[in-house]
């Protein structure tokens, strides 16, 4: 079934990546996040139904403003299986920006993943303290963690081949007494170089 995961094969190597709030278990030490959980597929008629995996029982979407200069939602997102909790999702779209926040029970980090390439060259990618800037010819994106405050965010793991180029882990540990994460996103528009 579609997944978010990219990767070579082995699926094994392969990394699920999805900006957001991702968790953990004291049990098993393993990272999860939205990306992790999937719609459920029925089994083939010679396979078992796997009680563990991790599936998105249900998703509630609300639109709390819906207007033209501004529009309001959020999602709530009802996991089973493996490692599930609770998720919250609420966005503010402007033209000003996109400004999110996630929400898991239990101990949490930020996490998204940077456009390290994109698929001609490298790009410029800039985690400083609680923003992360990634320039590109045509303008710079970027995500900046509002609140808790103290988070550093880093550039970890492998660079992952996607449709668009490679893209790495950017996260930013949270602190325990915060399950949840306030972040903005933001572009600045830039002229393109013209070609000669």
């Amino acid at each position: 079934g579609p997944d978010r995961s990219y990767g070579p094969h082995p699926r094994k190597d392969m990394w699920a990546l999805t900006p957001g709030i991702q968790w953990k278990n004291a049990a098993d030490d393993r990272w999860r996040g939205l990306a992790q959980y999937h719609i459920f597929h029925k089994p083939k008629p010679d396979e078992e139904a796997n009680n563990a995996d991790p599936i998105v029982k249900n998703a509630e979407l609300t639109v709390t403003d819906e207007k033209p200069d501004r529009v309001a939602l959020s999602v709530k997102y009802d996991l089973i299986g493996d490692g599930a909790r609770p998720v919250e999702e609420s966005f503010v779209i402007t033209k000003d920006g996109v400004d999110g926040t996630s929400a898991v029970k239990g101990d949490a980090p930020a996490a998204t993943r940077a456009l390290v390439n994109d698929g001609a060259s490298d790009v410029e990618v800039s985690p400083s303290g609680n923003k992360l800037t990634v320039r590109r010819p045509g303008g710079a994106l970027t995500w900046e963690v509002t609140e808790p405050s103290g988070v550093d965010l880093k550039i970890i793991g492998p660079r992952v081949a996607t449709h668009n180029g490679f893209v790495q882990a950017c996260v930013g540990d949270l602190p325990n007494a915060s399950p949840q994460v306030k972040w903005k996103l933001t572009l600045q528009a830039a002229p393109m170089a013209s070609a000669k």
